[in-house]
């Protein structure tokens, strides 16, 4: 209780800043990534769920709109209009989820895409949330925990920010990508937003969205080749 980390919490991401504090116990061998280990039952429990999910021959893309609180959702018909891009150019599969109480987002995004999502459920555990981010291509999301669990079992993501900073908040690999407005109000208590006509979510546009989902695929296709 009487020493200090030496570390500014808001220049460095959240995990190196709580590692910090183990250090002052002499704990600092720390690999720079995580990993999340599943049973090896889950995979098939996974392929009854989602029949061809480990053999498919196309990419697959998990899209989740959800988040812990409604300034960090990015508008559900934007995820409907990229998910409509990824099957229209890439011929992609499209796996929609969400929590239990937002549902109702991926019933948003699906009304506006072109075709039937290739699964989608809000009631899934979180190691089946896992299992599925583990066997997908990518994971397209707002600032919320599929994020890091992606992070944990090597799945490349594209993850939205808008009132929260990515530098401290980013899933912690480098397989992760952002979009980030960075707004002057950034850093708020997300109860109420003074940018009631263009807050940091709805900044985001479908283009800059679309362009990084893109450079995200073609890596994805090279190492598979």
């Amino acid at each position: 209780m009487n020493k200090i980390i030496d570390l500014n919490p808001q220049t460095h991401h959240i995990v190196d800043f709580q590692l910090e504090a183990l250090k002052l116990l002499g704990l600092d061998c720390f690999t720079e990534s995580m990993k999340i280990r599943l049973p090896d039952a889950l995979d098939g429990e996974i392929e009854r769920l989602i029949p061809g999910i480990s053999k498919k021959n196309s990419l697959c893309v998990c899209i989740h709109p959800g988040a812990a609180k409604i300034f960090r959702q990015w508008p559900p018909d934007r995820f409907g209009i990229i998910a409509s891009r990824l099957r229209e150019k890439y011929c992609a599969e499209v796996i929609l989820l969400s929590g239990k109480h937002e549902k109702h987002l991926i019933e948003a995004v699906e009304s506006k895409m072109e075709f039937p999502a290739f699964f989608k459920s809000g009631d899934l555990s979180l190691q089946e949330l896992a299992c599925i981010l583990k066997k997908s291509d990518l994971l397209i999301a707002n600032d919320s925990a599929p994020g890091h669990i992606a992070a944990g079992v090597d799945c490349r993501s594209l993850i939205l920010f808008g009132p929260t900073f990515p530098h401290m908040w980013r899933p912690y690999s480098p397989k992760s990508e952002v979009v980030f407005k960075n707004v002057s109000c950034c850093g708020c208590r997300q109860t109420v937003c003074i940018r009631q006509d263009s807050n940091c979510m709805n900044l985001i546009g479908v283009e800059e969205v679309w362009e990084k989902t893109e450079s995200l695929l073609k890596i994805a296709m090279s190492h598979a080749e």
